[in-house]
């Protein structure tokens, strides 16, 4: 059984292709709700760089090209790290971390390098797939402003690390976390959504409170439909950060960063916000997902915009 799709389209725009079956598709383009893929018109890469979807019947430009392709291939990268969210959340787990960090902390310093350089060397093996020179990885130019940014500021970070071995490793973990934020939209756009709620004069007298704080209202927009997968994910990230916090070094690395991000170039412009509108998984901006699709209606006026429908049939 496979599936074939019809495209309507509204009266002014019926002439586009004649064979619809090479059409590129996106499904969830704009959202989850039916109704929301999204037909590919072009993809440019101007020289100012970024990558941009112009997707038929929207004015709004999407900030990148969800190539399936780059996906499938960070798969592995997700999934590793979002397991390891979820095994901190886990008591007896945590307790296991707690007396095997007491024995980390006993040992000679170039055994402790060691350690985190074999650590670093099995999960890169499983999750850097960039390593193995496949011909989709996205070069730093072509990253959309946000992750740019913190691409930028990673680097700024890394120059103080002297140890090449222990830099290079790095540098590949920085990779990975840049690509996933770039090519998955349900981390990129919560990323922009909560990194603008950090409020730097506080950080700087308060950091730990800041912190906190923030990471309790990432919880919160993201527990809107009750507790799931994705809400114990993130409790078992904020575990790990107020964790890390406790070490003047670690405190130190993380509150630079912070500090260091311009915020203007990360926070959601109008045509990122328009592609959250539709997302009820996550209240993005605080605000009701009933607003957003309020709120939508009015960009869709205000850019006359007219997404064609597409309907999806089982092929018998």
């Amino acid at each position: 059984m496979g599936q074939t799709h019809k495209v309507h389209l509204p009266k002014e725009e019926k002439i586009i292709r004649k064979d619809i079956k090479n059409i590129p598709l996106v499904i969830g383009a704009f959202g989850a709700s039916e109704g929301c893929t999204g037909i590919v018109e072009r993809v440019d890469t101007p020289p100012t760089g970024g990558v941009f979807t112009k997707y038929i019947g929207c004015n709004y430009l999407y900030k990148g090209y969800p190539d399936v392709r780059i996906i499938e291939y960070i798969y592995p990268s997700k999934r590793v790290i979002a397991g390891l969210f979820y095994l901190v959340h886990n008591k007896p787990i945590r307790f296991l971390l707690g007396i095997t960090y007491l024995f980390y902390f006993l040992l000679p310093r170039q055994m402790k390098r060691k350690v985190i350089m074999g650590l670093l060397d099995y999960l890169l093996g499983i999750t850097h797939w960039i390593e193995y020179k496949n011909p989709y990885a996205l070069p730093t130019e072509t990253y959309c402003p946000a992750v740019k940014e913190l691409h930028r500021v990673s680097e700024l970070l890394l120059q103080d690390i002297k140890d090449n071995e222990l830099l290079l490793r790095l540098r590949k973990v920085r990779d990975i976390f840049c690509m996933m934020i770039q090519m998955d939209t349900a981390y990129r756009f919560r990323f922009q959504d909560i990194m603008p709620e950090f409020d730097k004069e506080v950080l700087k007298t308060n950091s730990v409170k800041e912190i906190e704080r923030v990471l309790d209202i990432f919880i919160e927009r993201e527990s809107v439909d009750g507790d799931n997968g994705m809400v114990t994910k993130w409790q078992g990230f904020k575990k790990i950060v107020m964790f890390a916090l406790h070490f003047k070094r670690l405190r130190k690395i993380i509150v630079k960063t912070l500090l260091e991000m311009d915020l203007d170039k990360i926070k959601m412009d109008e045509a990122d916000f328009y592609f959250v509108c539709d997302r009820n998984d996550y209240q993005y901006c605080g605000i009701p997902y009933d607003e957003r699709m309020k709120m939508a209606t009015v960009m869709d006026k205000k850019m006359n915009n007219r997404r064609p429908k597409i309907v999806f049939q089982q092929k018998l």
